[in-house]
């Protein structure tokens, strides 16, 4: 692969996941972002603890989220020109720096009793605009430090990691404070989470290798190249659609819909834990069978089983009574979206110009994360008429729009895949 940190591609063994071990730089970047991510689950969970504690209001919560997800959005594409521009472990360095150093400034302000809400405001806003600028650098270093080969069980790994972080860490966290972990402390080890991420980042050695003519060009010009690089090639548009809309379909709807059926048909807080649970083990169990999984898949054979399976899973939420049998309708989804999550985007990395993956996977970030207020918007203004219809809508508004675009003329006669045919 053309621009690949002259590692060779070595023949893989048969436990991809052991061999991508033997990589030192994807250990360091696998150790850092895993202890990132479990340490990012404090601010999960003590952030908004500290904000209901200053206001007791959900509204002020929503707007702090709000005011990190809009220059999230904003900055993306900035992001994938820098990422192209400079390299995406120098951007996730400043990017996991500069979110360390503003949980430390929140850990201070707490611990001194003078924080103030137009203080976290403020600092929400800092903290979305680098949050925007980790993602797309987050998804294009891999390619630079592991073999194409390997690129599956590396993302299987990493996906992994963020599962198992998800999973066990905002339980745990919620009751080390509620035995007496101060909060101040609990931020503060969040913002050393993420200066260790920084220190392994500067261990991982990686050789010159020559960056895109945008250093030259001015930044606009940067995000309209990959802008038009991106509509010149129908499986990438075709994916970010499909990515956007099971998003939508599932953010909200799960957010709100969970909670709500939960609530309903079942009447307990704990069912509504098993739930996502079931969930969330399911993914775990998935990003590990994608790891394992040798050879590469078809790209658009995989968007279809994604879509189906997210289509036909959500519909069937409505419809389950048992929580049983709901649980592992979750449990599978789960398993069958996080095997081909990985073995879609590693498809993408792999085929990918190098000098075109940061600005490639803002846009494709942007069609994942991009959605997630309106989705909850749309959640919520569903929910009206019934958790069952909101999931009925969600999962056939999935079908729909994947079968127009994965069996469109378009995808057939210009594929644009290297070594896949469109049929």
């Amino acid at each position: 692969m053309a621009g690949f940190s002259g590692i060779s591609v070595a023949k893989i063994s048969r436990s991809p996941m052991a061999e991508v071990f033997r990589v030192n730089n994807f250990r360091l970047f696998w150790v850092g972002e895993t202890i990132s991510l479990f340490g990012n689950q404090f601010y999960i969970v003590a952030f908004p603890w500290l904000v209901l504690r200053m206001t007791d209001s959900g509204i002020v919560l929503g707007t702090l989220f709000m005011t990190i997800a809009i220059p999230r959005a904003i900055f993306m594409l900035v992001a994938g020109a820098a990422t192209d521009r400079l390299s995406p472990r120098a951007v996730m360095i400043l990017a996991n720096g500069m979110r360390g150093a503003v949980m430390a400034m929140i850990a201070f302000l707490v611990f001194t009793n003078s924080i103030r809400l137009w203080q976290l405001y403020s600092l929400a806003a800092i903290y979305g605009t680098f949050d925007a600028f980790f993602f797309p650098a987050y998804k294009a270093l891999l390619p630079h430090i592991v073999p194409t080969g390997n690129l599956q069980a590396g993302n299987a790994l990493l996906q992994g990691s963020s599962e198992l972080a998800m999973s066990v860490g905002p339980a745990s966290i919620g009751w080390l404070l509620s035995v007496g972990l101060a909060l101040p402390t609990a931020i503060a080890l969040d913002s050393l989470s993420f200066w260790f991420s920084v220190l392994t980042l500067l261990l991982i050695q990686l050789p010159e290798v020559p960056r895109e003519a945008a250093r030259d060009t001015g930044l606009l010009r940067s995000i309209r190249e990959g802008i038009s690089y991106s509509l010149k090639k129908p499986y990438l548009c075709i994916f970010t659609l499909n990515l956007a809309v099971l998003n939508f379909a599932m953010v909200g709807p799960f957010g709100i819909g969970i909670a709500v059926l939960a609530k309903e048909h079942f009447g307990s807080a704990a069912s509504f834990g098993v739930l996502f649970s079931a969930l969330a083990v399911g993914a775990l169990l998935g990003n590990v069978i994608a790891g394992l999984l040798p050879g590469t898949y078809s790209f658009r054979t995989t968007l279809i089983v994604m879509a189906v399976n997210t289509g036909i899973g959500v519909i069937l939420l409505g419809m389950i009574s048992s929580l049983a049998l709901l649980s592992l309708a979750l449990g599978v989804m789960g398993c069958i979206n996080a095997v081909t999550g990985v073995l879609s985007f590693s498809r993408l990395q792999a085929i990918i110009e190098p000098p075109m993956m940061g600005r490639v996977m803002s846009l494709v970030m942007m069609g994942r994360t991009g959605v997630a207020p309106l989705s909850y918007l749309f959640a919520g203004l569903m929910i009206r008429f019934g958790v069952r219809t909101l999931f009925l809508i969600s999962g056939t508004m999935v079908l729909m729009v994947s079968v127009a675009t994965l069996t469109s003329r378009v995808w057939f006669r210009n594929p644009d895949i290297p070594g896949e045919s469109a049929n």
